[in-house]
């Protein structure tokens, strides 16, 4: 899901590659380009592997909150 619309955002910034002005070209495949490095490698890989290295420590809080006691 997440890479879905990584890619539909990429797309729509990959339109600003048609413009006449050289600097929304560069601007619009940059922005592209990194998208879609943050939805596929960043989201689906470095994620992932990263909780799974980190194990229980991720889940915070670890317990329930207490309110004091009137």
């Amino acid at each position: 899901m997440i890479t879905a619309a990584g890619g539909i955002l990429a797309l729509t910034f990959a339109a600003y590659a048609t413009a006449s002005v050289t600097f929304v070209q560069m601007l619009g495949v940059g922005m592209a380009v990194a998208v879609l490095v943050d939805a596929t490698v960043i989201r689906a890989v470095l994620v992932p592997s990263l909780m799974r290295l980190a194990g229980p420590l991720n889940w915070w809080p670890r317990g329930r909150a207490t309110t004091a006691a009137r």
